[in-house]
């Protein structure tokens, strides 16, 4: 992880958020970057986050942060309310091109989501912090 990743991890607004859910004594496992152009088909799959690291445990916490504006019509997150109330689902490999999701370098996507609240985009002004 560079040095610029690191400090970044470390800020305290993005340690207080991953602290008010996990409480303190964190490590950061791991820093991804997901960069799509403007006006790409790319697309980051649903999933869940302890099924997409593949991870038995629950004590994770994934934070997006937004290095620009994003909007519905840009790349806006999609979140499936209530869906953390759930054990982890089975996720299927999609395989498609355009997709950003990568576990074993194949795409997941999460099963359909008749059973969940509606899903919500999450729009983000630049430098603002989600932890979904």
């Amino acid at each position: 992880m560079s040095r610029a990743t690191c400090e970044l991890a470390a800020h305290p607004a993005i340690l207080d958020l991953a602290e008010s859910i996990l409480g303190p004594d964190l490590l950061v496992w791991m820093a991804e970057l997901f960069f799509a152009d403007a006006g790409s088909d790319q697309v980051v799959s649903l999933h869940q986050g302890l099924t997409y690291w593949d991870s038995e445990s629950t004590d994770l916490v994934t934070v997006w942060l937004a290095l620009n504006e994003v909007a519905e019509d840009n790349g806006a997150m999609t979140v499936v309310r209530s869906s953390h109330r759930l054990d982890q689902q089975q996720h299927e490999n999609t395989f498609a091109h355009n997709n950003l999701n990568r576990t074993n370098n194949v795409g997941c996507v999460a099963p359909p989501v008749a059973d969940f609240d509606p899903a919500a985009m999450v729009p983000m002004r630049s430098s603002h912090t989600i932890a979904p």
